[in-house]
């Protein structure tokens, strides 16, 4: 009987080493469970993070898209401000043109003043002349009258 007794607390412990074991074992599952959840909620997660990998990536394409744009507008506006810049320096070139222009027609205005003054002094010159001319005409004219008068006095009949 002691055999028995012994045999019975041996398979009462071995029962509560299995119930123990159960547990851990339950344990274990519910452990594995939560990892399972876990790693379910990782691959989640992981999947949002793809699709927004996947957007940022579609944000990218979009802005080097744009960027590319930016670049042949840029490239265009130069080529408009080269064209800008040749019409420019062809303007000059018309300036610097139309001011030779305006200077050799200065110097012919100033040749004409000073051909203009010389007439005028030979102008003045000939109304001097004419002057002096119509003074001698009138002083011969009043000699004339005076010794019209001092003859019509002096020989009145």
């Amino acid at each position: 009987m002691r055999v028995d007794l012994w045999l019975i607390r041996v398979d009462l412990w071995l029962m509560r080493v299995d119930l123990w074991l159960t547990h851990v074992n339950l344990w274990l599952i519910h452990v594995n469970l939560w990892l399972m959840h876990v790693n379910l909620w990782l691959i989640r997660v992981n999947m949002w993070l793809m699709c927004v990998k996947l957007w940022l990536m579609c944000v990218n394409l979009w802005l080097m898209r744009v960027n590319l744009w930016l670049i042949h507008l840029n490239l265009w506006l130069m080529r408009v401000d080269l064209w800008v810049s040749r019409v420019d320096l062809w303007l000059i070139l018309v300036d610097l043109w139309l001011m030779r222009v305006n200077l050799w027609l200065i110097c012919v205005n100033l040749w004409v003043i000073r051909v203009n003054l010389w007439l005028i002094r030979v102008n003045l010159w000939l109304m001097c002349v004419n002057l002096w001319l119509i003074r001698m005409e009138l002083g011969s004219v009043f000699i004339f009258n005076c010794m019209k008068h001092v003859l019509k006095s002096n020989y009145k009949i």
